[in-house]
């Protein structure tokens, strides 16, 4: 199998046993998504939001703020590799130097998008008009 996908895969499910930061980045977007509704949510009655509510002009902020907070997790991941020494050894190996910086990326990609899904189902259930 080639060694690419293998690290892929590696960070895949790395992120599958230490969810840790894709799941703070949701629990924090979602949490700011309910709390400046809730705090400021009333102004979503002027006409310039055009009968649309304030939660929908948010709710593209929150899906930035996950992007965001779980993006550390790539680095998180990488500074964790290069302390135990796997970027070292990996060094040695015929694999590609871009794989070692682009495998943790793409799991973090797909978990993002893992979680947009979900907060874009929870919109729809809040009934944002998208």
């Amino acid at each position: 199998m080639n060694s690419n996908i293998l690290l892929i895969q590696r960070a895949i499910i790395k992120l599958i046993k230490q969810p840790s930061a894709p799941l703070m980045g949701f629990g924090m977007s979602l949490f700011f998504l309910v709390v400046y509704n809730a705090g400021i949510g009333g102004i979503g009655a002027l006409d310039a939001f055009a009968g649309k509510g304030y939660l929908s002009f948010l709710f593209p902020i929150a899906i930035i703020s996950l992007a965001m907070g779980s993006s550390a997790g790539v680095g998180q991941t990488l500074n964790a590799d290069m302390q135990s020494g796997y970027f070292k050894r990996l060094y040695f190996s015929p694999v590609s130097r871009w794989a070692l910086v682009i495998a943790p990326m793409i799991a973090d990609i797909l978990s993002s998008l893992f979680f947009t899904a979900i907060l874009l189902g929870i919109g729809a259930i809040f009934g944002i008009t998208f």
